[in-house]
C-alpha cells in the first residue's frame, strides 16, 4: 500500500524534470533535486515539520492513511522520516 507513495516522492525528488502538456500552458515550475528539496516543498510553513494538512495538499486526497504510516504515527513527518521512505520505504519508529 506504501509502494505507490514512495514511488511518487522519489519521483518526485529525483526526475527533476516537468513537461507542459499543452503549449498553451505555463513554464513548468522546477521540481525538487533532493529529498531535502521535496521536504522543503511539502513544508508549506517552513518549520521543519510536515503535518498531515501539508502533506495532503502537495501529494493529494486520499493520502491520509500514507502520511499516517510515514509519519509514525505521531502526526508530524520529519526530513529524516521522508529520506527513509525514499530510500526503503516506511520505517518502523522504535521507541
Amino acid at each position: 500500500m506504501m509502494k505507490p507513495i514512495c514511488l511518487s516522492v522519489a519521483a518526485l525528488c529525483l526526475a527533476g524534470v516537468a513537461v507542459a502538456q499543452e503549449s498553451d500552458a505555463p513554464a513548468p515550475q522546477p521540481q525538487p533535486q533532493s529529498v531535502s528539496e521535496a521536504f522543503d516543498e511539502i513544508d508549506a510553513d517552513h518549520d521543519g515539520q510536515v503535518v498531515e494538512e501539508e502533506f495532503v495538499a502537495y501529494v493529494g486526497p486520499g493520502t491520509e492513511a500514507q502520511f499516517e504510516a510515514v509519519s509514525g504515527g505521531d502526526g508530524v513527518m520529519t526530513l529524516a522520516e521522508l529520506e527513509a521512505l525514499v530510500t526503503s520505504g516506511p520505517q518502523t519508529r522504535t521507541q
